[in-house]
């Protein structure tokens, strides 16, 4: 863009996280594709099966929802059943593995003890999860009971609450 148009266009600015940063969101947005290609299609629902969500979860989508949009086409085409399978995946999402993982450090005081940043990061799968103990300790590669463990060892309730009571998801940890 040139930089004058770039400002006329930039009055409202929408920040919009990419759908590897989206978490469940991703397989809402499939699970909604889905049912808009099967009743254009006048073909019977389709679902997704739990390893073909964990699958699009983990994918980085780097063409983003259009990507999604895409591959969503192709499942639903090539899908034998009523459920999709991983087998109906695209080769590239069947044997794509998370290698990355980012953590930003830019000053010295940032830096904190690893066990720290071991109760923020499981603190935040866990808001990520909406409080989902046992889709969490799914997600980290631990037993269920091990997250129970580490929740308890950090003094952080281990039950969940009844709805209206102070038992809420933690929200993101800062320092104190």
């Amino acid at each position: 863009f040139r930089e004058d148009l770039l400002y006329r266009l930039n009055v409202i600015r929408i920040e919009l996280p990419p759908l590897r940063d989206r978490g469940m969101d991703v397989v809402t947005l499939a699970t909604q594709f889905l049912t808009r290609v099967c009743e254009r299609d006048s073909r019977p629902p389709l679902t997704l099966s739990a390893d073909v969500a964990q699958k699009i979860m983990n994918y980085p989508w780097p063409g983003n929802v259009r990507e999604l949009e895409n591959c969503i086409e192709r499942l639903a085409a090539l899908s034998r059943g009523d459920q999709v399978s991983v087998a109906d995946l695209p080769e590239k999402m069947r044997v794509f593995q998370r290698e990355r993982f980012h953590v930003s450090v830019d000053e010295t005081e940032e830096i904190v003890p690893l066990d720290e940043f071991e109760k923020r990061y499981v603190l935040r799968v866990l808001q990520l999860v909406h409080d989902n103990r046992s889709r969490a300790a799914d997600m980290l590669g631990i037993d269920r009971r091990t997250l129970y463990r580490k929740l308890e060892t950090w003094g952080l309730p281990t039950w969940r609450a009844a709805p209206g009571e102070d038992g809420t998801p933690p929200g993101p940890v800062t320092n104190s």
